[in-house]
């Protein structure tokens, strides 16, 4: 008969955890990672009963398990999270970074460690609001309607829920991460990671309440996870030092105020504007649904290059304003071959290309997306300014289909409809008016419009409006009605 060797466990309580006792068990959690890390890897425990722990390392070969019923709470006193400073080729400055980050708060941390997992069926909760100061008592913005309930005082400090740099080999599985102060996770300058399962379920109003940050992460995969966020669900940029690239996404579940996907580079308050060019390149996700956001698909880029980005299979409910996708280069920004396909969106925009550089976005396609659009009151509805922020804010992008600077656009078997909407507060913006195109393309090189049904919204203007657009072509457009698309031209 084979002998096969099971893992040893190292139950927490065993070295001194205790459960709804008001003191802090972090020294009996490191004790039991650090046992376990020594004797060649295995698992740590924690059984079911609520423990409060300031920062814990985690370490290599260590699994982390969370029985049912177990829930781990982060300490509210600061001195529990000593400083860790910036590692020395980190792009990210702790001297401009948010206070929340630069000293990498965290209930769970992990430098340079290999073949770590976070699992079980029990919880990490945040613990919110303890960490938050009130601003008000639930207002909404105006324009984009986040109700931003909460802000943090700059002497705060808000414990990110997973914090892992520079490591490899990382499972999360099954666990429930709630009421994450600040990110639910951070991953920075690591690779192959892999998360399965997870729910996290932050508060809509909480600020910088991001599902999943990933900074220079390569070889991810998240499958069949759910994301309720006040922030980006998921968010991905080049800026701590490396690529991104190679993130498949599929089966997840988004409900956000704010973006499901943001993809970026630059742009973070804690970059040095000479910092180098940063890339992401191979993004993937398919078969998911948005049951809330405000944006949906956000990719902006500055001072890098972001490449090849596919998205098909999804089922978009946006009652939040917003626009399906914000794709958008600033300066020194490229974005290159984006393919959304196959998609059923209801929302109040469409979505917006800009390029701010001619032809820094180029090969965009857009192929079998089912819209129907009901227009609400927005800061730039029935346009864009010239210097449109590069943060993308999707509530205040333009209602249509809206592409500026672009080479090489397809738009094909997709089909805008709109409702009668609520545009009741519009003339309170100068120049508005409630007619525009369904599609609006100016100065773009090389566009393809095939088996398009659209109309205009509103009278006196075409369906179709192309400005400078040069090698246009147009086949098959038509309004819901079944009669042909009108498709105006004009130069100069």
């Amino acid at each position: 008969m084979r002998t096969v060797n099971t893992p040893p466990l190292f139950d927490v309580t065993s070295f001194g955890a205790l459960s709804h006792a008001g003191k802090t068990s972090t020294e009996a959690f490191q004790k039991a990672v650090d046992a376990c890390a020594e004797s060649g890897g295995g698992t740590v425990f924690v059984p079911s009963g609520e423990y409060v722990i300031g920062r814990v390392h985690l370490r290599s070969n260590v699994t982390f398990h969370l029985a049912a019923g177990a829930v781990v709470k982060p300490s509210r006193e600061k001195t529990d999270y000593p400083p860790i400073p910036s590692l020395p080729d980190s792009n990210y400055r702790p001297e401009l970074l948010d206070n929340a980050l630069n000293s990498r708060y965290a209930t769970l941390y992990a430098l340079n460690a290999v073949n770590v997992t976070v699992c079980g069926q029990g919880c990490i909760d945040g613990d919110d609001r303890a960490f938050w100061t009130e601003k008000n008592t639930g207002t909404y913005d105006e324009w984009n309607m986040i109700a931003q309930w909460f802000y943090y005082s700059p002497n705060a400090f808000r414990p990110v829920t997973l914090m892992f740099e520079r490591c490899e080999n990382v499972v999360v599985r099954d666990v429930e991460l709630v009421r994450a102060s600040c990110y639910s996770g951070w991953f920075a300058g690591c690779t192959r990671l892999q998360f399965e399962n997870v729910t996290v379920k932050n508060d809509h109003a909480g600020p910088n309440t991001d599902g999943f940050h990933f900074s220079s992460c390569r070889n991810v995969t998240i499958a069949g996870c759910d994301f309720t966020c006040g922030d980006d669900c998921i968010a991905i940029d080049p800026n701590y030092g490396g690529i991104a690239e190679n993130y498949t996404i599929s089966g997840c579940r988004f409900d956000t105020s704010v973006n499901a996907f943001r993809i970026y580079t630059g742009l973070d308050p804690g970059l040095p504007r000479e910092m180098p060019r940063g890339e992401v390149r191979n993004v993937v996700a398919s078969t998911c649904i948005v049951a809330n956001a405000s944006g949906v698909f956000n990719v902006t880029a500055e001072n890098g290059e972001i490449d090849h980005l596919m998205f098909s299979d999804f089922c978009i409910q946006m009652a939040y304003r917003g626009s399906a996708f914000f794709l958008i280069a600033l300066e020194g920004g490229r974005i290159n071959r984006v393919m959304l396909s196959r998609m059923m969106i209801d929302t109040d925009g469409v979505g917006t290309i800009v390029s701010r550089e001619k032809g820094a976005v180029r090969g965009v396609v857009l192929d079998g997306l089912d819209y129907v659009v009901s227009p609400r009151t927005k800061l730039y509805g029935n346009g864009a300014p010239a210097e449109l922020d590069g943060w993308g804010w999707h509530s205040f992008a333009p209602y249509n289909l809206h592409v500026r600077g672009a080479s090489d656009v397809t738009i094909k078997e997709t089909k805008i409809i709109w409702t009668e909407g609520d545009l009741a507060g519009l003339c309170r913006i100068p120049g508005s008016s409630p007619n525009w195109p369904a599609i609006e393309c100016r100065d773009v090189n090389g566009l393809t419009l095939d088996n398009v049904v659209c109309s205009a919204h509103g009278e006196n203007c075409p369906d179709v409006l192309l400005v400078n657009v040069k090698s246009p072509a147009v086949a098959f457009c038509r309004r819901a009605d079944g009669e042909r698309a009108t498709v105006e031209e004009r130069h100069g």
